[in-house]
């Protein structure tokens, strides 16, 4: 004969596996981002349990990380971890560090991938692996850092070499600086003889940023700066501090003009208003829309003004798991137009003044291991301004040495470019070194 306490463990056994079996179906539903699977599995139990399930509140906590409302989830897991037994890990670590950091708590964030880290033993593999990843991501937000990187871009016009460097110093409360310097190398192919500017190799600027963070979700930067010959300015405002789904708006005077290789070998200046919108939706979506103004000019001569746009919607075919990548599909479209201040003048004729083209992507990312990661994509588009086809291929290939120290390599082709308005190919490689103290 079996005793109560045995019997009453008996015949509770198997609505507690059919509670786990309902939450783990919700957490794979949000990790494949299939955020319909995981309401249903949310309704499930919530009929068969009741609203006031442990395993409901945690997975409608995670629902609205995945709905970009990680206020609101921290606020729900904090709770649900308060009331973890000490004797096991809490389940959602990764879902709270991850709300942590996208409301400005990184050191928070921090903390808790660390925890898992820590205790691998409770973790799988790959959710430990995956915990070095995230920490990874944050430790630039917080922590001060230090970046170095040269660029080389080839196209038909000649050559560009960039070397940048940027530190970022630790926040002092809701403040943060950071100072910048960059050089640019031309190498022109293409003569410029019939223009009355001379051409430059090179030209070097310097600057320092401030940020101030207002609330989790709106901060404001502004800049100052000097090249050879012009005061550098501007400012930004809106939510671009941490990832998630974010928002800005930016203005910077006298900045760099990078319309074509003609164009920078002449130092021609720009200013610019920049507008972006983007990030995770709900769901197996990803959004990125942006949005330019400039009005550019060679010395005191005003060149003309551009305006343009650009459009890209991602679709997760599956993400990435321990035994796969992450795989996607997605559509992109581009329109730019110039118009030139004197059609009279020979300076526009140094840039492309019209870009229109619809096309589609695909991308594959990969982390190899806890030290490797991969990203290679590739589109094809429709050029309605040329009426031509045209592709663009990417690869980036990252290295930790340690969490803290990691280097990458770019490398990006796209059978477009703006060389003096006619077109032809671009190919770009970029090397870079990343140190978090």
């Amino acid at each position: 004969r079996y005793d109560w306490a045995m019997r009453r463990r008996a015949l509770d056994a198997p609505a507690l596996i059919r509670r786990v079996e309902l939450l783990e179906e919700g957490f794979l539903a949000l990790r494949d981002r299939r955020l319909d699977r995981a309401k249903q599995a949310a309704a499930s139990l919530h009929e068969e349990f009741g609203p006031e399930a442990r395993e409901l509140k945690l997975l409608r906590a995670e629902i609205l990380l995945a709905q970009n409302h990680p206020g609101r989830a921290v606020t729900a897991l904090e709770q649900l971890k308060d009331k973890t037994p000490a004797t096991g890990p809490f389940e959602a670590t990764s879902s709270l560090a991850t709300a942590y950091l996208r409301t400005g708590r990184a050191e928070e964030a921090m903390q808790a991938y660390k925890d898992i880290i820590e205790h691998h033993r409770a973790y799988t593999p790959y959710e430990n692996m995956q915990a070095h990843w995230e920490l990874r991501a944050a430790l630039p937000i917080q922590k001060q850092n230090v970046s170095a990187a040269v660029s080389h871009r080839n196209e038909q016009d000649g050559s560009a070499t960039r070397a940048e460097m940027i530190y970022s110093s630790p926040w002092w409360g809701a403040w943060r600086a950071q100072v910048f310097t960059h050089g640019d190398f031309i190498n022109l192919k293409s003569t410029l003889s019939n223009i009355a500017f001379p051409s430059i190799d090179e030209r070097i600027e310097a600057g320092a940023r401030l940020q101030r963070r207002i609330t989790e979700a709106f901060a404001i930067e502004t800049h100052l700066g000097s090249s050879q010959d012009d005061i550098l300015y501007g400012a930004r405002i809106g939510n671009f501090l941490y990832p998630g789904l974010n928002w800005s708006a930016g203005f910077s005077g006298n900045a760099r003009s990078t319309e074509s290789i003609a164009l920078e070998a002449l130092d021609a200046r720009e200013d610019r208003i920049d507008l972006a919108f983007g990030g995770p939706l709900s769901g197996p979506w990803n959004l990125d829309i942006r949005a330019s103004a400039n009005w550019v000019r060679v010395g005191k001569t005003n060149v003309g003004r551009g305006i343009g746009g650009s459009l890209a919607l991602e679709y997760l075919v599956q993400t990435e798991t321990e035994k796969r990548p992450e795989i996607a599909i997605g559509y992109l479209g581009e329109y730019r137009r110039f118009t030139p201040a004197d059609v009279t003048s020979s300076l526009p004729s140094l840039l492309d003044t019209e870009t229109h083209r619809h096309g589609l992507t695909a991308a594959y990312r990969r982390n190899l291991n806890e030290a490797w990661r991969l990203q290679a994509n590739v589109g094809a588009f429709y050029a309605f301004d040329e009426s031509t086809l045209q592709y663009t291929a990417g690869l980036s290939l990252q290295h930790y040495f340690t969490d803290d120290f990691m280097a990458y390599i770019d490398l990006r082709y796209d059978s477009n470019s703006r060389s003096l308005g006619e077109g032809g190919g671009a190919f770009e490689a970029t090397a870079g070194l990343s140190k978090a103290f």
